[in-house]
């Protein structure tokens, strides 16, 4: 009854293929052999990529115009509003072409921000804390600490640095 059964399949199978060859074909409007023996897909690839190098262009242009990482708590879901994308397209954005998830990368923007202003203004001018919090920080641990990871020293030395 087993092998009945499968003849009776193999059969099925061999039908289908001579009624619908282009099921069993390869289907070459899609795929494409490159020369790293891999397969890709053509036309949605390609409008990926271009929609990928897009919102990339547009993260970086609309960052530094606007300044948007300089608000206190901008959020994933805020940034992709004001970038009209998913916030799941951002992120995979960010992630592949900046190597960071979104706190990083809005925080490395402020820390830059920060050192730009620790380098024009003295003590009397403004204070670290000033700074800190027209930087987008709110709290001036999290500041002093993720300053110094990414510059390896505290705001108050780099200031007497660059002074």
């Amino acid at each position: 009854m087993v092998h009945f059964g499968l003849i009776l399949l193999i059969c099925w199978m061999f039908f289908r293929a001579f009624n619908q060859p282009e099921l069993f074909r390869d289907n070459n409007k899609f795929f494409k052999r490159t020369k790293g023996l891999s397969w890709e897909l053509r036309n949605n690839d390609k409008e990926k990529q271009a929609k990928t190098l897009f919102l990339e262009d547009n993260i970086k242009k609309q960052l530094s115009e606007n300044k948007w990482y300089l608000l206190p708590n901008l959020t994933l879901e805020e940034l992709a509003k004001k970038l009209d994308t998913a916030p799941q397209i951002l992120s995979a954005t960010i992630n592949s072409s900046y190597g960071l998830n979104f706190s990083s990368l809005i925080n490395s923007l402020r820390i830059e921000h920060a050192k730009e202003l620790l380098k024009s203004f003295n003590k009397t001018e403004k204070s670290i804390s000033e700074i800190m919090y027209d930087c987008g920080f709110v709290s001036k641990s999290s500041f002093n600490t993720i300053f110094k990871s990414k510059t390896g020293v505290t705001p108050s030395q780099f200031r007497e640095l660059e002074h």
